[in-house]
Formats: structure tokens, sequence, C-alpha cells
């Protein structure tokens, strides 16, 4: 009995102090985890904060590119193929060169699609713009009413008229790559991470 008096407070005393250890053990990974946690949260919000001027200048750029793209195609659309698109190219990648950093290889990709598909629509207005002037002449030196300048859908919104194969491939790609570039500039203006 003597030593059951000795061993009882003995392992009262240690089972109270093991579970206070495991209590205070317990408090503290769950404390460490909401640390880890609240850290995180901090980290991601500093990137965040850190972005958003990189993404401002890149949404600037996107939005430059397409700007200038749609300059182009109002001036082709207005000239009606009287202008050679290709003469753009050069302004085009000294563009995409000043803005390497802010317009990724993807949206450059897209940006030449768009000229090239434009450059076509626009050679293709050139020839008929010529095929016309040809029938215009014959009408006239015939004697027959003259039938008037040459007028072309592309010049206002309506759409083409395009038989050939590989011009409707141009549209394509044309339309395809304004309607991506815009999509992308629409994601980053929303904060949308894209890669580059």
């Amino acid at each position: 009995m003597e030593t059951l008096s000795i061993v009882l407070p003995v392992a009262a005393t240690v089972s109270i102090a093991a579970l206070a250890f495991f209590q205070w053990a317990r408090t503290e990974k769950r404390q460490a985890g909401n640390e880890h946690t609240a850290r995180q949260a901090l980290d991601i919000e500093q990137r965040r904060s850190l972005a958003a001027p990189f993404r401002e200048e890149r949404a600037a750029a996107l939005r430059a590119l397409i700007d200038t793209l749609k300059q182009l195609e109002l001036n082709s659309r207005w000239n009606a193929g009287s202008q050679d698109m290709r003469a753009e190219i050069p302004k085009l990648n000294a563009f995409l060169i000043q803005n390497r950093a802010l317009i990724g290889q993807y949206e450059c990709e897209l940006a030449r699609q768009f000229l090239e598909g434009l450059t076509w629509i626009d050679h293709y207005q050139e020839q008929r713009r010529e095929s016309w002037g040809e029938y215009r002449q014959s009408e006239i030196e015939s004697g027959r009413p003259d039938p008037g300048e040459y007028e072309s859908s592309w010049a206002d919104t309506r759409t083409l008229d395009i038989p050939q194969a590989q011009m409707w491939e141009a549209v394509r790609k044309w339309e395809s790559a304004g309607e991506v570039l815009e999509s992308r500039l629409r994601d980053v203006l929303q904060g949308k991470d894209l890669p580059l």
C-alpha cells in the first residue's frame, strides 16, 4: 500500500504533464499552421501588388498593338487595295521588338497572322480594283455607259465576297487573330495571369 501511495501521485503527475505536453504541442502545431497560412496569404498579396504595374504595362502594350492593327485595317478598308500593306510589316516588327518584355511570342504570332491576312485581303482588293479598271475602260471605249468607280465591300462593314479558297483562309486567319488578341487583352485587364 505504501508503494501505491507513492506511485499513484507520481503516475497522476506524469499523466497530467503528458496531457499538458500533448495539448501544448497541438496548440503550437495549430498556431504554426495558422502563421504559415497567414504568411502565404501575405506573400500572394505582395506578389499581386508587385505584379499590378507589370499587368498595367502589359495591358497598355496589348491595347497599343490592337489599336495599331485596327488602324491598319481601317487604312486597308479606306484604300481598298490602293496601299501596299507589306510596307507596314517592318513597323509592326519594330513595335513588337520594342515591347518584347510585355508581349509574348504567341501574341506576336497572332499580330503577324493578322497582318498577313490583311495583306492578302489588300492584295485581293488591288486585283479586283485593277480588273474593274480594265472592265470600265473597255466599257467606255466601246461606247457603253461608264459603270463608275470601283466600289468594294471591304470599304464598309459588309462581309467580303471572296471566291478563292486561299483568300478565305487569309480572312479566317485575320479574323481569328484579332479576336484572340482582344480576348487576351480582356483577360489581362481582368487580372488573369497569362503566360507570355
